[in-house]
């Protein structure tokens, strides 16, 4: 999933774990947001663990292409071909046909900033829109997919 918080992704990864289940697939979701998860299920989100958070999402993403699970979908904002990279070359690894969701949510920063669960502000969600690299490396073997989010 690529896109800025509060564009979809989430509701996104969720459609499309549903329509692989259908046809019997064993799908996981994961997210760096699951760090940020209390006790309590409410979102408590800690800068300072933002490293963490990333470093547990991939090793998390490791472990289910370790056990061979059909379909992993990477929650996360995504924006950078860097933040990429480390899912890419693991699908590549480990066979998996990888493919990347563009989330365009056709709101305002400031649309997003309101609708966004997390907290982002506008002004943050400007900066992000800023850092979006919208071209993938061309020796990168990917279908892209572009979705209208929200």
């Amino acid at each position: 999933m690529i896109g800025v918080p509060g564009s979809g992704k989430s509701t996104e990864a969720k459609r499309i774990m549903r329509t692989h289940s259908v046809i019997r697939e064993r799908v996981e979701i994961v997210s760096a947001d699951t760090y940020f998860m209390n006790e309590n299920g409410d979102y408590a989100f800690n800068p300072k663990g933002l490293g963490e958070a990333h470093a547990e999402c991939f090793r998390d993403a490791c472990d289910y292409a370790t056990r061979g699970v059909d379909c992993i979908i990477v929650d996360n904002t995504n924006l950078t071909n860097v933040e990429r990279a480390p899912y890419y070359q693991l699908g590549v690894a480990f066979g998996y046909k990888v493919h990347m969701v563009w989330v365009h949510p056709g709101l305002t920063c400031e649309e997003l900033g309101a609708r966004n669960v997390h907290g982002v502000s506008a002004e943050k969600i400007r900066t992000m829109f800023q850092r979006f690299e919208g071209v993938l490396p061309p020796h990168w073997k990917v279908q892209q997919h572009n979705v209208n989010g929200v």
